[in-house]
């Protein structure tokens, strides 16, 4: 762990949390670096995109660039040609200017009771015109390219690690291992969950999901403590699929923890 920007065999990272490719750069939520971190996958440089590296605490409406403090970004995405980053400090939702780094506030997130690090921000996720972010007390909200927030489903009894957009609806993976799925305005369904005997059976768990994304219609969960990425092809499946297979013994000690 440490700090260096060059190239991709010698920088170094630390701790880093959430990455999202675009325009040909891999961007990459440089947690307790507090920076943005950026590969350029032609010329494999690293560079600094936002944050000085310095830790704060104060809510702020702009961030210049790498001339200011950026605390413990988490999670980013991208919408449209905008880059959008979580910051666990001050939880805020940032707009980034993925060529110059000049970030503006979106909106600030919901806060609670949580401790230190307040209601921090974990996963967000772009959806059409959207962004859906998680939160540490396990809520998801919906924010639009305005900034307005709108929790999902209000009391819902599920607390997510991760939502997203998928088919005609949202689809959410939660602490205990369930996959959930919300279509329009209807109640969640539990994936793969089967009637055995009077008794509901769920068949889709997973354990210690951090992550997940759609990609041509797939949906693929982060199955971190199991070290899978698995994978369902709609919301009436019975049973997942293994994207990516048990690594070898050699690789055991790996944690998958993003996609």
């Amino acid at each position: 762990p440490g700090y260096f920007d060059q190239n991709i065999f010698t920088s170094q990272f630390n701790r880093p949390g959430g990455m999202v490719h675009a325009n040909g750069k891999l961007f990459i939520a440089d947690t307790y670096n507090h920076r943005v971190r950026a590969i350029d996958m032609v010329t494999e440089e690293v560079t600094s995109l936002l944050g000085s590296g310095f830790i704060t605490w104060k809510k702020v409406k702009t961030i210049d660039a790498r001339f200011e403090p950026l605390g413990l970004p988490t999670d980013l995405a991208v919408l449209g040609n905008m880059l959008y980053v979580v910051s666990a400090t001050t939880n805020q939702l940032y707009e980034v200017d993925m060529k110059d780094g000049a970030a503006r506030l979106l909106c600030d997130l919901p806060e609670g009771n949580a401790g230190l690090l307040r209601n921090a921000p974990l996963n967000i996720n772009a959806g059409t015109n959207v962004l859906y972010v998680t939160m540490a007390d396990g809520k998801s909200w919906k924010v639009d390219r305005k900034g307005k927030l709108s929790e999902i489903k209000k009391g819902s009894p599920y607390r997510f690690v991760a939502v997203c957009e998928w088919k005609n609806g949202v689809v959410g993976a939660t602490r205990d291992g369930k996959i959930v799925y919300l279509e329009n305005d209807g109640d969640w369904k539990t994936v793969g969950e089967q009637v055995v005997d009077g008794k509901p059976k769920n068949d889709v768990r997973v354990q210690g999901a951090t992550d997940i994304m759609v990609k041509d219609g797939d949906l693929y969960i982060v199955d971190t403590d199991n070290h899978l990425v698995r994978m369902l092809g709609s919301a009436g499946d019975k049973l997942m699929k293994n994207y990516w297979f048990r690594p070898s013994q050699e690789l055991v000690g790996f944690d998958a923890a993003h996609t």
